[in-house]
C-alpha cells in the first residue's frame, strides 16, 4: 500500500484579514515565524509519500505562489482548479485523477494552512488511518481529542473503538455555542474534526458517488485523468465547464454526513491547531509573562491577553486586554479576541 499526500492549497483565509488576502492568502504567509505554512506543510507529510508523488491543489492564479514556497516541486504535480469550490469538489477530483495510475493506493489529503508541533505524531497518526481504512474500505477522518470549549471547529462522535484502533463516527456536530462547547470537553467520545481525511481510492471514489449526486454528476462532467491538470487545451475546457458548474460544497457535508464508510482515529497529543483565526495564532504563539504573543514591531505595556502582529508598521498596546491588533499589507484590525471568528463576514462586508 502506497500513501499518496495531497495538499490542498485553495483557501482564501478571510479570517485571517488583513494579513491573508484573496492575492495572497494565509497558506503561503510565514505567520509563525520563518517558513510558510504551506512550507510546513510539504515538509510535515512529504516522508508519507516515500519517494512516490506528492500533489499540491490550488486554484488557477496561484500556481507561482506555490513554486516560489516549493521549488523542489516539479511542475506537474502543482495541479490548480479553474475556479474555487471548497473541498468536495477539489477531493472528488483529485480522486478521479488518482484513479489512473494510483487505484489501489490510499490518497491523504492535508490542509495547507493548519499547524501542528509533533509531525512524527500526525504521520503516525496517518499510516494507522491509511492502513485501516484500507481494511474496512471506508474513508477514514482524524479526530483531535479537544483540550478546550472551541467554538470555532467542527465536533464528531465517536462509537467505541473497533480493529486497529478505527472508531465509527456516529454523528457530526456543527460549531457550537459556548456552552454547548463545555459540555463536550467533558465527554471522551467527542473530538475536533480536523479535516484531514485519509482515503482509499477506489473505495473513496465509490463512497462519494453514493452519498452524492451532485458530486456524481461532477465526476461525469470531468475530462479523461491526466489533460485538465494543464492549463491549456480541450481538456481544461472541459474542466473548467465542470467547475464552474458544481455550487461550492465542504467535503465534510457533502460526503462525510452522508456516507456510511466512514471512519476515525484519533490524533492525539500532536498540537494541531487550523489556525483559522487570528485567535487561533494567539493560541499557538508564544506569549510573554502577560500573555501577549507579539510578531513583528510590536508593544505591549500594561496588557494582556492580546495579540499584536505587524509586517511593518510599529504596532503599541497600552492599558487593554484580550484584542488582536493586527497591521498588515496596508490594512488594520482592530477587534477583541474572542470575536475574532467573525473576521471573516465583516471582509464579506468590505468594499
Amino acid at each position: 500500500m502506497r500513501i499518496v499526500p495531497f495538499i490542498l492549497a485553495g483557501g482564501q483565509g478571510n479570517r485571517l484579514w488583513p494579513a491573508s488576502r484573496q492575492g495572497r492568502p494565509k497558506q503561503f504567509l510565514p505567520l509563525l515565524g520563518g517558513n510558510s505554512l504551506l512550507r510546513r506543510t510539504f515538509d510535515r507529510v512529504a516522508p508519507l509519500a516515500d519517494g512516490g508523488p506528492l500533489v499540491v491543489i490550488t486554484v488557477e492564479g496561484q500556481e507561482e505562489h506555490v513554486a516560489q514556497c516549493l521549488p523542489e516541486l516539479a511542475p506537474e504535480r502543482i495541479w490548480s482548479e479553474p475556479v474555487g469550490r471548497n473541498t468536495a469538489p477539489s477531493i472528488a477530483w483529485a480522486l478521479r485523477e488518482a484513479a489512473r495510475d494510483h487505484a489501489g493506493d490510499v490518497a491523504a489529503f492535508f490542509p495547507a494552512d493548519h499547524m501542528v508541533r509533533d509531525d512524527q505524531a500526525l504521520r503516525e497518526a496517518v499510516r494507522a488511518a491509511a492502513a485501516a481504512a484500507q481494511a474496512a474500505g471506508s474513508i477514514a477522518l482524524l479526530g483531535v481529542p479537544p483540550t478546550r470549549p472551541e467554538t470555532g471547529y467542527g465536533y464528531m462522535e465517536a462509537g467505541p473503538a473497533e480493529d486497529a484502533g478505527a472508531r465509527p463516527v456516529t454523528r457530526f456536530l456543527e460549531k457550537p455555542r459556548l456552552d454547548a462547547a463545555r459540555d463536550l470537553l467533558e465527554r471522551d467520545d467527542v473530538f475536533w474534526n480536523s479535516g484531514i481525511f485519509v482515503i482509499p481510492v477506489g473505495a473513496g471514489l465509490a463512497a462519494v458517488r453514493e452519498a452524492s449526486a451532485t458530486l456524481a454528476r461532477f465526476l461525469d462532467a470531468l475530462p479523461p485523468p491526466g489533460g485538465a491538470r494543464r492549463l491549456e487545451g480541450p481538456d481544461r475546457a472541459a474542466l473548467a465547464a465542470a467547475f464552474a458548474a458544481v455550487p461550492p460544497c465542504p467535503f465534510d457535508v457533502e460526503v462525510m454526513e452522508r456516507t456510511m464508510r466512514r471512519i476515525m482515529l484519533p490524533l492525539a497529543n500532536a498540537g494541531w491547531s487550523d489556525l483559522g483565526s487570528w485567535a487561533a495564532i494567539w493560541e499557538v504563539g508564544e506569549p510573554d509573562a502577560s500573555g501577549n504573543v507579539l510578531a513583528g514591531p510590536a508593544r505591549a505595556v500594561d496588557a494582556q491577553g492580546c495579540l499584536l502582529a505587524s509586517d511593518g508598521p510599529a504596532v503599541a498596546a497600552l492599558g487593554v486586554r484580550d484584542l488582536v491588533i493586527v497591521a498588515w499589507s496596508g490594512g488594520v484590525l482592530v477587534c477583541p479576541r474572542d470575536r475574532a471568528q467573525e473576521v471573516k463576514s465583516l471582509v464579506e462586508k468590505m468594499p
